[in-house]
Formats: structure tokens, C-alpha cells, sequence
């Protein structure tokens, strides 16, 4: 079973469904910054001069939590990371920049792949503990041919 990496998942603290690349983005930014969070204003809250849904708010320790910027699902993921990367300075160098964009990109190659491969363990994970005979197409790399194994990873002819 593929899925398409920027598949929707439903969030139940929102109340609708999120983008995967918009929760890729509040995990990255988690992971790069525990006091950042990536928060959405429903539009129950929201006031007429709230027209950007999403805000990565700062939670630093013993001091008032602020936002730090506000986006839309339309704006860039990677654009998004590489401002808070380059800690937003928009007089700032160019080349700190195009290195804090390069990065950012990089961490969701990174991301999306590490997600991929969580999917393919899992599958595998049911494949070979499943006492059935389920097989699977796997492509033998010393042949390049494609060979169906069974539940016990032995080769079906």
C-alpha cells in the first residue's frame, strides 16, 4: 500500500484534517526547538484581521509565550522552517539565508524519508509475523529480478 507523503491526517486538537506537510512541519519544528510550536487558530477564535490559520508560537521558560510568525497551508513548509533557521532577520546575510533554505529542505527530505521507511517496517513487520502465507514482490539485488517471498522470507516458485 503506498501512500502519497503529503497524504491528509485527521487532528483531533484542531478539529479537521491537517496536511502531512503541514504536521511534518510541527514535528521538524518540535524536534529543532522544544519551546516552538506550531498551533492553529480555529475559525471559531479568529477575528476578522485573521486571515493566516497557522502560527508557530515561542513557549520560552518563565516567560510569556509570543508568536513568531503566522502562515497560511498555502505558504512553503521549507520557506517557513528556513525563516525560523535563519531566526527570521530579514535585513540579514543572503548567503545565512540560502544555507538556512538549503537545510530546511533537507530536513524534510530527511522526514519524509525517515517516513517511508517507518511504512515499509511496518509492512514488513505484519508480512513476516502474519503465520499465513502472505506474499511479497521483492526485487533480488545481485539478479535485479523480481522474486515473490512467503511469510517466512523463503522464495515461492
Amino acid at each position: 500500500m503506498n501512500f502519497d507523503v503529503d497524504h491528509a491526517i485527521y487532528s483531533e486538537e484542531a478539529g479537521h484534517f491537517v496536511s502531512g506537510k503541514i504536521q511534518r512541519l510541527a514535528e521538524i519544528v518540535k524536534d529543532f526547538d522544544p519551546t516552538l510550536e506550531l498551533r492553529y487558530i480555529p475559525p471559531a477564535m479568529r477575528t476578522s484581521e485573521d486571515t493566516r490559520p497557522y502560527c508557530i508560537v515561542h513557549s520560552p521558560l518563565g516567560k510569556k509565550p509570543y508568536t513568531v510568525m503566522y502562515f497560511t497551508e498555502m505558504d512553503s513548509p521549507e520557506e517557513i522552517l528556513a525563516r525560523i533557521f535563519a531566526g527570521d532577520n530579514k535585513d540579514g546575510n543572503v548567503l545565512r539565508k540560502m544555507e538556512a533554505k538549503e537545510a530546511a529542505q533537507n530536513a524534510f527530505r530527511y522526514k519524509e524519508h525517515l517516513d517511508e521507511m517507518m511504512e515499509k517496517h511496518d509492512q514488513m513487520h505484519f508480512l513476516m509475523t502474519n503465520r499465513s502465507n502472505n506474499y511479497v514482490n521483492w526485487k533480488d539485488p545481485k539478479t535485479g529480478q523480481i522474486v515473490k517471498l512467503d511469510s517466512n522470507r523463503r522464495r515461492v516458485t
